[in-house]
């Protein structure tokens, strides 16, 4: 009987113990007996340190505590280091509308800043989603499937919405493109369409404050060349083919591959500032390949779709740019 007795008390004190709440609290209430869903953080491949910010101005802190001072504000898409490091409670908070159970991971920045964010605002695997689209992005698509008149009303349609946009600083007739600098000074860019030779007439496409840029298009009797004019000083910086800016605006990526005859060329390039100046850090020209609509995974790597020119029998590819160790690389 006292073996039954034993065995019945054992049973209610597990019956008990398993029916305990552990979900109580509100958003920013600690539970150090919660089951985080970032348990890998502690056993992942040693290999595995890179983790990504999801969530725009996700703030770095000085303590794994949202009272803690703020570091750095960090942009989605944002690369970091995790150093094995993570609190040893977990905490509800909501993002964007969605309640986390997640612990403090220590990180790295790439400008080397060490703190901690919070584990639900970042993701284990890069974002496969474009963290930097443009309004021109669904002109290319029509660009890349021959759709020639469709992408070309599509152009025509989004420069009209960016001039409007920046209607303070770009005016457009006939004559020139007139571009307001942010030192009050003018860059005017004169159309020539008396002779062939020196035929050249400008398109305004986009501005890039973070990257100090207007981008432009000289319509060219041999083709075009794209242009990026600093917002500063009106320098021209000639390029191969249309800018994409990365999420946190120290780089862009530049390819062009719909152009038959002019001075650009077919391929890739990668520019970024050196100093005060923007400066061509990698470029690829390709000739049995032709690149098309980059897409920013992060801010360190970018994908672009491959493929031949026409009359040429072989499938389309995807290709990775990629910051490795301080330069940039294609695979």
């Amino acid at each position: 009987m006292q073996i039954k007795h034993i065995l019945l008390i054992c049973t209610m004190i597990i019956s008990i113990w398993a029916c305990k709440d552990t979900n109580s609290g509100e958003s920013g209430e600690t539970d150090a007996n919660s089951i985080d869903s970032l348990a890998n953080a502690n056993t992942a491949p040693v290999e595995i340190t890179k983790i990504y910010v999801w969530v725009d101005k996700l703030r770095m802190r000085a303590a794994p505590d949202t009272k803690s001072k703020v570091l750095k504000e960090l942009s989605a898409a944002d690369p970091l280091t995790f150093l094995k490091e993570k609190s040893d409670f977990t905490q509800k908070i909501t993002l964007r509308g969605t309640l986390f159970d997640e612990p403090w991971l220590k990180v790295k920045t790439r400008d080397n800043q060490i703190g901690w964010v919070y584990g639900g605002g970042v993701k284990f695997y890069a974002p496969k989603v474009d963290q930097a689209p443009t309004p021109y992005d669904k002109c290319f698509e029509f660009l890349k499937s021959g759709r020639m008149a469709k992408a070309e009303s599509c152009f025509m349609s989004e420069q009209l919405t960016q001039m409007n946009k920046n209607e303070k600083m770009v005016v457009k007739d006939a004559e020139m493109l007139k571009l307001r600098l942010l030192s009050g000074n003018y860059k005017i860019l004169q159309n020539k369409t008396a002779s062939d030779v020196e035929y050249v007439t400008y398109d305004y496409y986009y501005y890039y404050p973070k990257m100090s840029s207007f981008v432009v298009r000289a319509n060219k009797a041999q083709g075009y060349t794209y242009l990026l004019i600093n917002d500063k000083s009106g320098r021209e910086k000639a390029i191969w083919g249309f800018p994409k800016v990365a999420p946190d605006g120290q780089h862009m990526i530049v390819v062009n591959a719909d152009l038959e005859t002019g001075t650009a060329k077919n391929g890739i390039q990668i520019l970024g500032f050196k100093g005060d100046r923007l400066t061509v850090l990698m470029e690829k020209e390709m000739t049995d390949f032709r690149p098309y609509t980059p897409k920013w995974f992060d801010s360190e790597t970018a994908e672009i779709t491959l493929r031949a020119p026409a009359g040429v029998d072989a499938q389309p590819k995807m290709a990775k740019v990629r910051l490795v160790d301080g330069t940039w690389v294609m695979d």
